[in-house]
């Protein structure tokens, strides 16, 4: 006997991201939403929230000058559901919706409105919401924050039935409304038969904006039913100045930090144990003080990272060691029980299996074969003003301290390189390789 299980349709089948303020508080050139916060932008924290909710379509509402940026461009093309629309001018939330939809109505029967500037929410908490307007079968869900300082928040009006019934903006408040502690976060879910009432709001007759906000009161006046959702303070930050990106930093790394516990990581000290919000790390890795981890680094079980150690865009794998004062970039590999040691700099390397580079060294374009080991002091000279070259050192060969190898090179297995050398040339297999004038001792 087989059973069918209908499950219901989701309804929030467009997710709008508003990202197109002026970003005055922020002062920087460029939009606020571009700003990293834990390696990425802004505003890919958001779209990776509205995608994980599998909507059909995505709406980045943005700028003119944030829509000609190369990286929103290349950002946006990562989505394969997201499309831009462009507000001309600043003309409020509302306009800025109006500008989502002015080229093709939402592709489902419901949209979700979602802030460009407020990174830290979660696919789960966006669910929970929808999931709380299905229950209520509401028109309208306004996600809700109490905030210990509401000033410059919109107060949320309800009635005795605990229905939203308008939203008033703190400038337009009066003193016994601003003493309403629920506040609008900007994170609304409505039905696409709202949204067409949108289309109908008149402007402020104060600043000629269009608020979004306006639309409760009307619909609740024709009505229909508007609620609101608790939503978790710490993930409704906005960011508006660089005090609020660096307070978001703090709460993304708190969460960054305790998903590394939570899966077998040692940390010796938290606050100084920095990741990005792609960092794979499994069990069994233990990371040392004062630890900086850029985007696209993975670290397998045993890995060792010590003090004082920068990584980015780099793989380390199995029982590998790196540091302390080590730093690593663009996409580097260290295979299984590497060394990269104290003070050694790899770039565009690949270590393989056992091979050690502990002390004072450059490795960049380089590959460093099995069980190799590179003596204190080496250079791999990759650059030659134009151009950068590779650095090829066969398995089980040992170079010697204090060693510049001009790239292009290539040295064989087995070889050595003798200390002090300068080599410009390619050593063979199981060679003595010494480039170095012959040392002179004469009497005083």
């Amino acid at each position: 006997m087989f059973f069918l299980l209908l499950m219901p349709q989701d309804c929030s089948a467009s997710i709008v991201i508003l990202a197109a303020g002026q970003s005055r508080r922020f002062l920087s050139k460029k939009s606020k939403v571009m700003h990293p916060l834990s390696g990425a932008p802004l505003l890919q924290h958001s779209l990776d929230a509205a995608a994980a909710c599998d909507p059909l379509e995505i709406v980045v509402v943005a700028s003119p000058p944030l829509a000609q940026d190369p990286a929103f461009v290349k950002l946006i093309k990562a989505y394969p559901h997201a499309r831009v629309a462009i507000q001309h001018k600043p003309r409020g939330t509302a306009d800025a919706l109006r500008c989502a939809f002015e080229e093709a109505p939402p592709l489902g029967e419901s949209v979700m409105v979602l802030l460009g500037d407020v990174p830290l929410l979660t696919a789960s908490t966006l669910k929970s919401c929808q999931d709380h307007a299905h229950t209520h079968q509401a028109d309208i869900c306004v996600m809700t924050l109490t905030p210990e300082d509401p000033t410059g928040y919109g107060r949320c009006i309800v009635d005795d039935q605990e229905r939203l019934v308008r939203i008033v903006e703190d400038k337009d408040a009066t003193p016994d409304e601003r003493t309403v502690s629920l506040c609008n976060s900007g994170i609304w879910w409505m039905t696409s038969d709202v949204l067409s009432r949108v289309k109908k709001l008149a402007p402020s007759p104060t600043t000629g904006e269009l608020y979004l906000t306006d639309v409760v009161q009307h619909a609740s006046v024709e009505g229909k039913i508007c609620t609101f959702f608790a939503g978790p303070h710490d993930e409704l930050l906005g960011i508006n100045t660089r005090a609020d990106l660096m307070n978001a930093e703090h709460l993304s790394q708190q969460r960054l930090r305790h998903k590394a516990l939570a899966q077998g990581v040692t940390l010796y000290d938290m606050a100084t144990t920095f990741f990005s919000y792609d960092t794979c790390v499994a069990a069994d890795v233990t990371i040392e003080p004062f630890v900086f981890i850029g985007p696209g680094v993975t670290l397998d079980e045993g890995v060792t990272v010590h003090a004082h150690t920068v990584i980015s865009h780099a793989h380390i794998q199995k029982n590998a060691s790196v540091g302390p004062f080590a730093s690593i970039s663009q996409q580097t590999v260290l295979e299984e029980s590497a060394v990269l040691g104290s003070f050694v700099e790899g770039k565009r390397l690949h270590m393989k299996k056992g091979a050690k580079a502990k002390h004072l060294s450059y490795l960049g374009d380089a590959v460093v074969g099995e069980h190799v080991n590179v003596g204190a002091g080496c250079v791999t000279c990759n650059y030659d003003g134009t151009h950068k070259h590779t650095t090829t050192i066969g398995s089980h060969t040992f170079v010697g301290a204090n060693t510049s190898l001009i790239a292009p090179l290539v040295i064989g297995e087995h070889s050595v390189v003798g200390a002090g050398s300068v080599i410009t040339d390619d050593v063979p297999t199981k060679n003595l390789a010494l480039g170095r004038g012959r040392q002179v001792n004469k009497q005083k």
